[in-house]
């Protein structure tokens, strides 16, 4: 009887490990500010200091780049694995190297205004082997034009 009770309780204790092994974390601070915290206990954490860059307003054709600072603050080292963003405005280019436990690095995000106008929003997904999902990195702002500069002025 010893032995089925304590396999039982060895099953059901690698059940809540197998089901608790990932989270992602979101908290939202005052400022509007967000920190993403992506962790697997007992593997990587990749813990961004701020997921979303607000840039404001830029002229059209303008390039606005922005270091996304990151931590591994998990056991083992962080592995980036890719770097996606939806359209070709926007690239990502971050450490190929392993980033080990307690070190920190950027992604480094590149949004090219050329040809947009009006607010926009353009994101990066990265893949990493902390999470089966990717985190979202965020550039949003406003892009001017010729025209939008002359139609503020003559109201």
């Amino acid at each position: 009887m010893k032995i089925i009770t304590s396999g039982i309780l060895s099953l059901l204790m690698g059940l809540v490990l197998f089901t608790s092994c990932k989270q992602i974390e979101a908290q939202k601070s005052g400022n509007s500010a967000q920190v993403i915290q992506v962790t697997a206990p007992t593997g990587p954490s990749l813990d961004f200091e701020t997921p979303i860059f607000e840039f404001g307003k830029i002229s059209q054709g303008e390039v606005v780049k922005h270091d996304f600072t990151f931590v591994n603050n998990g056991k083992v080292p962080v592995l980036i694995n890719q770097v996606k963003a939806p359209c070709g405005c926007t690239v990502g280019d971050y450490k190929k190297e392993p980033i080990l436990p307690g070190e920190s690095s950027v992604i480094t995000a590149s949004f090219n205004s050329k040809g947009k106008s009006g607010k926009q929003r353009k994101t990066l997904n990265v893949f990493t082997n902390a999470t089966e999902e990717p985190v979202t990195l965020t550039l949003s702002g406003e892009i001017t034009t010729v025209e939008t500069k002359q139609t503020a002025g003559n109201q």
